[in-house]
């Protein structure tokens, strides 16, 4: 069994920041890291990339930041009953960040768990459990693939792709895309999901729908704002494609997330 104890999908911050436990933790921290960013390793510190995944066993020293603002990313917190073997069977190195290519995919994870946590239902214990077990497979499974660094297109594809999650409101074409790097379309798409692990329109639409969220939460911009603002021409394509997204309208969406907020507030104070 597994519980998760706390977590946070596309927690951005407007400073810097460097995050110590000097004597670690009493379970583990798993995070999936979406802007450049440095982690504490045995070997020393390392610079790590957009979409790197790190997972940090109990009661070790943790450390890791950000020398910029904007640092995103999400985090669980969880631990591991002692009769369950999810870990070995996931087979993630803990304390090694790891370039992930389907990291999206396992970003959808982690905001299914955040909305379960936040719900509380009678049957949301199971819910949380079933969902952190297919996503430590689902994140153990990267280590069998190829590493991406090997291909000769990675670095100038990596720094797209950090391009389009900072900055999903902008036109982003495939054509130019593909120009910008002297292949073809089809050979840029094949290279897109091949390294990624979605393909490149998709991943413009999720960090367009997840920049959304983060303005429906954070500010009062009108629907309307925030469509265009993350890329939309159309309000109601906009709405239908975040109806999809969360399963609610925007304005739902922006009442039931400040709900979360006060209500968090309150149990914490």
């Amino acid at each position: 069994m597994i519980e998760v104890i706390r977590c946070g999908h596309d927690s951005r911050h407007t400073k810097p920041v460097d995050v110590v436990h000097e004597k670690g933790l009493d379970h583990h921290l798993l995070l999936l890291i979406k802007a450049e960013a440095y982690v504490e390793t045995e070997e020393g510190v390392v610079f790590v990339r957009p979409g790197t995944g790190v997972l940090f066993d109990k009661n070790v020293r943790i450390h890791y930041g950000c020398g910029e603002k904007n640092y995103n990313d999400d985090w669980i917190h969880f631990s591991v009953s002692p009769n369950d073997r999810i870990l070995e069977e996931a087979k993630i190195p803990v304390g090694i960040p790891l370039q992930l290519l389907a990291f999206s995919d396992l970003c959808q994870y982690v905001r299914l768990l955040v909305a379960e946590k936040y719900l509380q239902t009678s049957g949301s214990r199971a819910i949380e459990d079933a969902l952190m077990h297919a996503f430590l497979l689902k994140f153990g499974e990267q280590r069998e693939e190829e590493i991406p660094s090997l291909n000769r297109y990675y670095p100038s594809m990596s720094r797209l792709r950090e391009e389009v999650i900072n900055a999903p409101g902008r036109k982003w074409e495939i054509e130019k895309m593909a120009k910008k790097l002297n292949v073809s379309v089809s050979y840029f798409q094949h290279l897109y999901k091949e390294m990624f692990g979605i393909p490149f329109r998709k991943d413009v639409i999720l960090a367009r729908l997840s920049s959304s969220c983060f303005y429906l939460e954070e500010t009062d911009m009108d629907i309307t704002s925030v469509a265009s603002f993350c890329g939309y021409e159309s309000d109601l394509h906009f709405m239908r494609q975040f109806k999809k997204f969360q399963g609610m309208t925007p304005s739902q969406y922006r009442i039931w997330a400040r709900g979360q907020r006060r209500e968090k507030r309150g149990i914490q104070s």
